[in-house]
C-alpha cells in the first residue's frame, strides 16, 4: 500500500467516523429523551443562533441529511411534546395531521364549525408556515373599532346595488299595469278610426304608445335576470357577514390569551426560539 493510498484510506475513515459519531449522538438523544440536543443535531446553526450558543463541541454542521430517510419517524418522536406545548400556549388552536407521515399539521383557529386554517405546523423545523391572507385579515380586523369590519365598504356597496335591484322588481306591478293601459289606448285608437284613414296625429300617438310599450316589455324581460342577480348579491352579502363574524370570533379568542394581537402574531414567528427555551428549562 503506497503512501497516497494510505492517506486516502485515513481520510475516508475520518469522514466515516464523523458520520458515525453524528448518528450515535442522534441515537443517544432519542434514547435519553433529550429533545433539545436532538433539535440541535437537526439544525445546529439555527439552534445556536436562537440560544446564542458559542460552545465548542463535536457536533458537525450539515449532517442532518444522514437522517433524511428517518424524518417521518423523527417527527413522530418529536410531535407529542411539541403538540402539547402548542396546545398549552395557543389553547384556541386545533391541530390535524396533514399527511400520513405526521410530519406536518394543519393549524386552525377555534373549534367552531367552518373554522379557518391559518397555517401549517412543521414538526421537525418547529415552524408555522402561515396563510398570509388569513393572517392579514385578522391583523386588519384587530386595528378596527369593535363594531367595524374590514368588509364594511364592500357590504355598503352591495346593499346599495341590492336596493336598486329591489326597486326595479318592486316596479313590476306598475309596469304591467302601464302595459295594460297602453294596450287599451291602442285598441281605443283602432276602434275610433275603424273604416277611416288614420290621421297624422293619431298615428304619432300610436307610435309613441307602441314605443313606450316596447320599453316596458323590455324591462319585464329583464326581471328573471335581475332576480338572479339579486340572489347572487344576497348570497355574497351573507358570506361577507359570516366572514366578519368569523374574524370577530378569532380575534376574541386570541385576545383572551394575549394582551394584544401584535404580540400573538410575533409569537407565531418566534415559536422555535420559545420552544427551545422551554425544552432547555425542562431538561436542565
Amino acid at each position: 500500500m503506497n503512501e497516497t493510498h494510505q492517506m486516502v484510506s485515513k481520510a475516508l475513515q475520518g469522514q466515516l467516523s464523523i458520520k458515525i459519531d453524528y448518528l450515535s449522538q442522534v441515537q443517544q438523544a432519542i434514547q435519553n429523551e433529550k429533545l433539545a440536543p436532538l433539535y440541535r443535531l437537526l439544525d445546529k446553526q439555527r439552534y445556536d443562533d436562537v440560544t446564542q450558543s458559542d460552545q465548542a463541541d463535536d457536533v458537525q454542521e450539515n449532517l442532518a441529511f444522514l437522517v433524511q430517510d428517518n424524518r417521518a419517524s423523527i417527527a413522530q418522536f418529536l410531535a407529542p411534546d411539541l403538540l402539547a406545548y402548542i396546545k398549552s400556549y395557543y389553547p384556541f388552536f386545533e391541530l390535524y395531521p396533514l399527511d400520513s407521515e405526521l410530519v406536518t399539521y394543519s393549524v386552525f383557529i377555534g373549534d367552531w364549525w367552518n373554522h379557518r386554517q391559518i397555517g401549517v405546523l412543521d414538526i421537525i423545523n418547529v415552524r408555522f408556515d402561515l396563510n398570509e391572507e388569513a393572517i392579514d385579515k385578522l391583523r386588519r380586523t384587530s386595528q378596527l373599532e369593535h363594531d367595524q369590519s374590514i368588509y364594511d365598504t364592500d357590504i355598503d356597496e352591495i346593499n346599495k346595488i341590492m336596493v336598486g335591484l329591489s326597486e326595479f322588481l318592486d316596479d313590476a306591478t306598475k309596469r304591467q299595469l302601464e302595459i295594460r293601459v297602453i294596450d287599451d289606448q291602442i285598441e281605443q285608437l283602432h276602434e275610433d278610426k275603424k273604416g277611416f284613414f288614420v290621421n297624422r296625429a293619431d298615428q304619432k300617438t300610436r307610435d309613441e304608445l307602441q314605443k313606450k310599450r316596447q320599453l316596458l316589455l323590455a324591462s319585464e324581460k329583464r326581471v328573471p335576470a335581475v332576480e338572479e342577480k339579486l340572489k347572487e348579491h344576497q348570497h355574497e352579502l351573507l358570506e361577507l357577514e359570516k366572514e366578519s363574524t368569523l374574524l370577530d370570533l378569532e380575534l376574541k379568542v386570541v385576545l383572551e390569551k394575549f394582551t394584544d394581537y401584535a404580540t400573538f402574531e410575533q409569537t407565531l414567528h418566534d415559536i422555535y426560539r420559545a420552544y427551545i427555551a422551554n425544552l432547555l428549562g425542562k431538561e436542565k
